[in-house]
């Protein structure tokens, strides 16, 4: 299954490494994020914000299986997962606080 998960904290580490032995499994998540955390993940890294079209269309969305959105703030996340759906991602879950 190819899973895009997206964000910069925690949740969005810990689910990308959950999945990664399973999963084809694309990171986005922004250009700030530190590389020693990156580099334990066997995933692709996509840099960006996870609301952007333009970032989700590098990252190949519209193959994904899955779409989860993560980011901290719950508008961004809303925002992520209509443009994940409307890129073509077969099913988009969004982390709400």
């Amino acid at each position: 299954m190819r899973i895009v998960v997206g964000g910069e904290d925690e949740v969005a580490f810990r689910l990308a490494e959950a999945l990664m032995e399973a999963h084809e499994v694309v990171l986005v998540t922004s250009p700030e994020a530190p590389s020693t955390r990156l580099e334990r993940l066997d995933v692709e890294v996509v840099s960006g914000s996870v609301s952007s079209p333009e970032t989700q269309r590098r990252a190949e969305v519209g193959r994904a299986d899955l779409f989860v959105a993560c980011a901290g703030e719950d508008e961004r996340n809303l925002v992520a997962c209509i443009a994940a759906k409307k890129l073509g991602a077969g099913r988009t879950v969004g982390f709400f606080q």
